[in-house]
């Protein structure tokens, strides 16, 4: 993800009520808080509204599979999107044991967060579809996905997928970033009983023009706060520091076609 999704502040987090604040500053310290948390936490959490047409490849259609490969009845092992497989005879694909009914979307995602599933124009039932291991999405109802996609003709798309792309931001850190997000806010309006750190250089009192130190810190690169509760969340969530999640990449894995 490259910015936040799916965060929203809506409750007070200390102090005055967060309604009480004008929309400008909570607009605005909603924004630093969401922000500051989202990095904080390695840009882990928040659901994205994907759209997607994604590309189904038969099992078949082998990217690699070993002697003999002219071999019409071949039934040799095979690597499918990263997979090993092992070889289906005719016979096998008669019993449909071989066959498209996978897809492979870009998650992390669940069943519940697949919005709507259109196959030429026509939404798809949910109990018809499943999603296992955060990313496959499997017909449960003995039908399979269009295999052949011209994306240069469609009227209406022969399958678009819309679903919700991430990781549900935990209670806790929501908490914690409701709480930062007040800190903001008291400080947008010249609150006294604001708790961000403040380490004051200089002050001109009749320009109103201060010059503050940033925050002091043993730990290079990671994001303090200055406020313990919350540092105890990103510590707790982040405990090295990182700035973003772990990825494995497969350049036999293709990724869906996103629309938006």
């Amino acid at each position: 993800m490259s910015e936040p999704c799916g965060w929203e502040i809506t409750k007070c987090g200390c102090g005055v009520c967060w309604d009480k604040y004008s929309p400008e500053v909570r607009e605005t310290a909603g924004a630093l808080a969401i922000g500051v948390m989202w990095m904080a936490t390695a840009r882990r959490y928040g659901l994205c509204d994907v759209v997607v047409q994604p590309c189904a490849k038969p099992v078949l259609l082998r990217e690699y599979q070993t002697y003999p490969v002219d071999h019409p009845d071949y039934g040799g092992a095979y690597i499918h999107q990263g997979q090993w497989y092992n070889g289906c005879t005719g016979q096998d694909e008669d019993a449909g044991c071989c066959s498209g009914c996978e897809l492979d979307l870009e998650g992390p995602t669940t069943t519940a967060g697949i919005t709507e599933v259109t196959i030429d124009g026509i939404i798809l039932p949910p109990a018809s579809y499943e999603v296992m291991n955060g990313h496959i999405l499997v017909r449960t109802d003995g039908v399979c996905w269009p295999t052949c996609t011209n994306y240069s003709a469609q009227s209406p798309p022969a399958i678009q997928i819309e679903y919700k792309k991430g990781t549900a931001i935990p209670a806790h850190v929501q908490k914690a970033t409701e709480r930062l997000a007040c800190e903001w806010a008291k400080s947008c309006v010249g609150s006294s009983a604001c708790a961000l750190p403040r380490k004051l250089r200089s002050l001109t009192r009749q320009g109103v023009e201060a010059v503050v130190e940033e925050l002091s810190t043993t730990e290079p690169g990671r994001i303090r706060t200055g406020i313990p509760e919350v540092d105890m969340i990103i510590a707790l969530e982040n405990p090295h520091g990182r700035t973003m999640a772990s990825i494995v990449w497969s350049p036999d894995e293709r990724p869906p076609r996103v629309l938006s």
